[in-house]
């Protein structure tokens, strides 16, 4: 009876780490999936060929031509700098907001923000007055979103 046990003991510890590693594959495939298609739509959406894209984000081709065809996933830093290549934000990549909606924004325009951020709360209004000078508008009107078209 106690050879019985042992031998049911090895089965199930050999079924759950068959289950577990086929459970870790299925997800490593499902990663995969997903920075294949997020890279794609991003590609698509852009129209950018391998080799621009290689220029403007300084990886190299083969790492991009990786990316495309699935066979490789991203490390952080890659993944940095294909969000500076699309000029997307690193929570716009991992997002599920679509492509249309997300705002491109241009490296000059990230320092404003991030001197606007580092001003003391107090001091912005003397900015939005300031740039709302500079674009001919009422303070109170400067930081409204634009109408819709």
């Amino acid at each position: 009876m106690k050879e019985t046990m042992k031998d049911d003991a090895k089965n199930i510890m050999t079924e759950t780490r068959k289950n577990k590693n086929r459970k870790g594959s299925e997800i490593k495939k499902e990663i995969n999936r997903w920075f294949y298609n997020r890279i794609n739509r991003l590609f698509a959406f852009n129209n950018y060929s391998i080799q621009d894209f290689s220029q403007i984000t300084g990886l190299s081709q083969s790492t991009v031509r990786n990316l495309i065809y699935r066979e490789s996933v991203p490390n952080l830093e890659t993944i940095w700098m294909i969000c500076s290549g699309f000029g997307i934000s690193f929570s716009d990549f991992f997002s599920d907001i679509p492509l249309s909606e997300i705002r491109v924004v241009t490296e000059e325009e990230y320092l404003v923000v991030i001197e606007y951020r580092r001003t003391k709360p107090d001091d912005r209004k003397h900015l939005k007055t300031y740039w709302a000078g500079l674009n001919r508008k009422q303070p109170e009107e400067f930081m409204q979103q634009p109408a819709k078209k």
